[in-house]
């Protein structure tokens, strides 16, 4: 099988990466949410990340990575590379990092961090739970999907801070819909449901290559090929391994690529 579009080294080296942030997730939220100092109570106003949900993924990853790039030379190296492998060795090569100086201080600097992460983590959740990040969630609000808000609601209440659900809310406020905020409350008051992480890979890899358009292209052997021999995030035992992976990736598409969806 030929991948055109992107090569199975690099898909893998995707993933990698993906997990390798996925496995700092609760060390560093760990950290500031014991806030033994205080930490969070001395935030600074405004404090929040609902903005940051209308960016792309990739431009959260540059903010965070701006937030330690004190000579400007760390997303300049980074931009200039062309091959996942040369990023991949730059970002290794990053060991005891300083925040940058914005003109508030490094304290505040550290709350920017905060929020970048906090941002970037719920809609690398999102991912694994709704198959699309918090951006395409936002962008499907924008274009009035209520199915979408009340399932980045349910992903993070702070959401509604979020310019896009601030203006349906105000819509509904102004019409009187009260069922409109019955069922934001009930969205206030859960979370989604949680899928089992030894599929979290899996699950991520299913969203890249749809979103690069592979995944549409692959037929049974080939998504078998793919996921279970080359990048190894489906196991590839049983009676039917590529039956039952091609059911699974049935099931999801049916899942996240829901027409109530807009995007």
């Amino acid at each position: 099988m030929e991948l055109k579009l992107l090569h199975v080294k690099d898909l893998k080296k995707i993933l990698n990466m993906l997990w390798e942030i996925h496995s700092y997730r609760s060390e560093l939220t760990e950290y500031f949410f014991e806030d033994g100092k205080g930490f969070l109570d001395s935030a600074p106003t405004p404090f929040g990340w609902a903005e940051l949900y209308s960016e792309p993924l990739i431009n959260l990853i540059w903010y965070l990575l701006a937030t330690i790039d004190t000579d400007g030379e760390l997303i300049k190296e980074l931009k200039s590379k062309a091959s996942l492998a040369e990023v991949e060795a730059i970002f290794e090569s990053i060991d005891d990092p300083e925040l940058v100086d914005f003109g508030e201080g490094v304290e505040h600097t550290k709350y920017l961090f905060l929020c970048i992460w906090i941002a970037l983590m719920r809609s690398l959740e999102s991912v694994q739970v709704y198959g699309r990040s918090l951006n395409r969630l936002m962008e499907d609000v924008a274009q009035g999907n209520d199915k979408a808000l009340f399932d980045a609601v349910k992903l993070d209440h702070s959401i509604t801070a979020n310019e896009h659900v601030q203006r349906r809310i105000a819509i509904a406020e102004l019409k009187k819909d009260q069922s409109f905020f019955k069922r934001l409350a009930n969205c206030t008051k859960s979370r989604p449901e949680k899928h089992s992480p030894k599929l979290y890979p899996l699950r991520y890899m299913l969203a890249v290559t749809h979103e690069i358009g592979l995944l549409e292209k692959l037929s049974m052997e080939e998504a078998y090929e793919l996921f279970c021999l080359e990048l190894k995030v489906y196991d590839g035992n049983g009676s039917d391994p590529a039956g039952s992976l091609w059911q699974f990736i049935g099931r999801w598409k049916k899942d996240n690529l829901k027409p109530y969806y807009s995007t």
